[in-house]
């Protein structure tokens, strides 16, 4: 049976803002075992990329703080760690894929000088190895002629090869964890599956964990085992990813699955939208945050905060709802 390699339980992250303090992250809980890849999926503003720097440490140290919990590796705690620690363990047994490759890769740098900087950075290998290392990495991330390519600024590839030039230099130190937030973001549908399909394919490969970051439900059928979704800073329903897109145990999760356009409907078919907006984190109250745009809400959605809960084996939810009447949804099933 595969070990716990990151443990993340009960995380709490504030921000300070004009407004007062804000509570981006609320109580998040998750387990993602060694060679296990999970998605943490939820709109905008739930507090996934937020969760995903507190891993590294990355959080702003002048506005953001984590108040509460706990960010296990291998079982040694990272909050609090010593930075010397904290920048070994960056790029190497964790590396992260930004949102956008432009903005996260230096312009005045070649391809090579980037990859060669993060090789030196975490392993023994200098000079002519490292170029070899870092033309050896472009070649496996599939870009063609890799040892031109390497020569260039990232303004001189598309997109796409952009995205995985800098797949290929989270993998240069042949990380345990690869946290890839948004990796798919401004990439046209035919490149977006491609990136999801390489990173899958190197994940099994190296045995590697991956933790895939994403607004979108419609990309991780396929390509994770595990699926946490997120709403308003906290887990709001967790499982196997099949289990939770077949038999969604949670209205936020079926409404999102409700809005996601597939091939097999009619065309003539309406997509269902969740209805209102997500809440604003800094006025977030007692009670369920999802219970505004709830079709299924009761009274006590609006007093009291649901417990995340055990529904079945490795099957988690938070909401009030009985558990024994299952959310129908008849375009779901079809």
């Amino acid at each position: 049976m595969s070990k716990p390699l990151l443990e993340v339980s009960d995380l709490q992250v504030e921000f300070n803002s004009r407004q007062g303090r804000v509570t981006a992250v609320r109580g998040l809980t998750y387990t993602i075992n060694e060679g296990q890849s999970m998605a943490l999926v939820g709109e905008s503003g739930s507090g996934k990329s937020v969760s995903a720097l507190a891993i590294l440490g990355l959080l702003p140290k002048k506005t953001a703080k984590i108040t509460a919990g706990s960010i296990k590796f291998r079982g040694e705690e990272l909050i609090g760690a010593p930075e010397k620690s904290m920048r070994k363990l960056r790029g190497g047994s964790i590396a992260m894929i930004f949102q956008d490759p432009l903005s996260s890769l230096n312009p005045v740098l070649t391809i090579s000088e980037q990859i060669v900087e993060q090789i030196k950075a975490h392993e023994k290998i200098e000079g002519k190895k490292a170029q070899e290392r870092a033309i050896e990495l472009l070649d496996m991330v599939g870009i063609p002629s890799a040892r031109e390519r390497v020569k260039q600024y990232p303004h001189q590839l598309s997109g796409g090869m952009r995205q995985r030039a800098m797949i290929a230099m989270a993998l240069s130190a042949r990380p345990s964890l690869l946290l890839a937030d948004e990796p798919t973001t401004a990439l046209d549908v035919t490149i977006q599956a491609q990136i999801l399909e390489l990173l899958t394919n190197i994940q099994k490969d190296l045995g590697m964990s991956l933790l895939l970051i994403t607004h979108d439900l419609g990309v991780v059928a396929g390509f994770t085992e595990k699926l946490t979704v997120m709403y308003a800073g906290k887990a709001v329903e967790q499982g196997a990813t099949a289990e939770v897109l077949g038999n969604p145990n949670h209205p936020y999760t079926l409404g999102l699955l409700r809005s996601i356009p597939r091939l097999d409907r009619p065309r003539t078919s309406e997509l269902r939208p969740i209805q209102g907006v997500a809440p604003d984190m800094s006025k977030v109250s007692v009670g369920c945050a999802f219970q505004p745009r709830c079709e299924y809400a009761q009274s006590k959605c609006a007093s009291e905060s649901p417990l995340f809960s055990t529904i079945s084996k490795d099957r988690y939810a938070a909401c009030w709802y009985p558990q024994d009447h299952a959310l129908q949804d008849e375009s779901l099933s079809k």
